[in-house]
């Protein structure tokens, strides 16, 4: 069976074992609602999407390659998108084909996109921490304590998440 590449930013987050936060199934879900209705390509896209917020590789080379072809005046389609991919083959549009078929729901690509967008900054979040903590074992303090403050200070929220709020680290410390 295939297994996702993760994006170089998770090297320390596997120390524990664990792989980083990612959701295959949402991923799948907004490809597929995309390659079945513009609606949908339109609703994805307004949330602000990007293919670094996918976890698998293909599915950010397939995001990408979606937005091209809208671009380009194009509907994002298996044949489409597999054309504007860096590897065009007949695997990858059965692939994509599949992802259509598979679709749970296109109405709700904008939910899958913020999903996908979700597990990215726990990534982002999780790589950052593990930065810090290296940084601190290595002996440097003043570069830990800067890391951390930009961490806090420019830390990527949900617009919805009103939950989290940056610490003073100087009140803790």
């Amino acid at each position: 069976e295939y297994a996702p590449e993760p994006p170089v930013t998770t090297r320390a987050a596997r120390r524990n074992g664990a792989p980083p936060p990612h959701d295959t199934d949402a991923e799948e879900a907004v490809l597929g609602a995309m390659l079945w209705t513009l609606d949908a390509c339109d609703a994805a896209i307004e949330t602000g999407l990007e293919p670094e917020h996918f976890y698998v590789t293909h599915h950010a080379a397939w995001y990408a390659a979606a937005c091209a072809c809208l671009a380009a005046g194009e509907k994002p389609d298996p044949i489409t998108v597999n054309a504007r991919t860096t590897e065009p083959s007949g695997d990858q549009i059965n692939r994509l084909q599949a992802l259509v078929i598979a679709a749970p729901v296109s109405t709700s690509a904008a939910t899958y996109a913020r999903r996908v967008q979700h597990c990215a900054r726990l990534r982002s979040l999780a790589a950052a921490t593990i930065e810090i903590s290296d940084t601190a074992r290595a002996g440097d303090l003043d570069r830990a304590l800067d890391q951390l403050h930009r961490l806090t200070t420019n830390l990527p929220t949900d617009d919805a998440d009103t939950s989290w709020a940056p610490v003073d680290m100087a009140a803790v410390l």
